[in-house]
């Protein structure tokens, strides 16, 4: 249990480094966000693609 705490703690002690080593805190906050929508906007144009592969294969099937 000593062990798992301490590599939590080493974990979380490590994460805080690199944040504070970017600009700030804020603006690695807004970039991650950034990065979330842009994943969120790129995976609903995949859906849609992938859809209209469907549709299209649907409708050549006589």
């Amino acid at each position: 249990m000593y062990k798992k705490s301490l590599r939590i703690s080493e974990f979380l002690n490590f994460k805080f480094k690199d944040l504070i080593q970017t600009k700030s805190v804020d603006n690695s906050f807004k970039t991650m966000q950034a990065a979330g929508r842009a994943s969120e906007i790129t995976a609903g144009k995949a859906g849609g693609f992938v859809e209209n592969i469907m549709h299209a294969g649907r409708r050549q099937v006589p």
